[in-house]
């Protein structure tokens, strides 16, 4: 899922790029565009790591909860349950962990 969402991302911003370049070189816009079509064609090249990354982040659920999780007002924004889950003493904790681990080696 990530990998798909990255190469879809990537070439949508390739396609664009290469269309607005298209566009200059065969002298399909007036000369009054070219300038601001360039302009463009810089923004899709230099942000492009901006999108990839965003659409990286948010591909992946533990690295999106995260990522929302430490923007400050986005906690206000969205009102989602709490789990109710009781956290485990240290002790306890690690008496669970080395089960799970001794029932993966089974």
């Amino acid at each position: 899922m990530l990998a798909r969402n990255i190469i879809c991302c990537a070439t949508f911003f390739v396609a664009i790029a290469c269309g607005l370049l298209m566009t200059i070189v065969l002298d399909v816009l007036p000369i009054w565009l070219k300038s601001p079509v360039a302009h463009c064609i810089e923004n899709c090249i230099f942000l492009n790591p901006l999108l990839i990354c965003s659409v990286a982040i948010f591909s992946v659920p533990s690295w999106k909860k995260e990522f929302i999780e430490g923007i400050p007002f986005l906690k206000k924004i969205r009102n989602e349950p709490k789990s109710s889950q009781s956290a485990l003493n240290p002790e306890d904790e690690t008496r669970e962990y080395f089960n799970q681990l001794r029932n993966a080696w089974l």
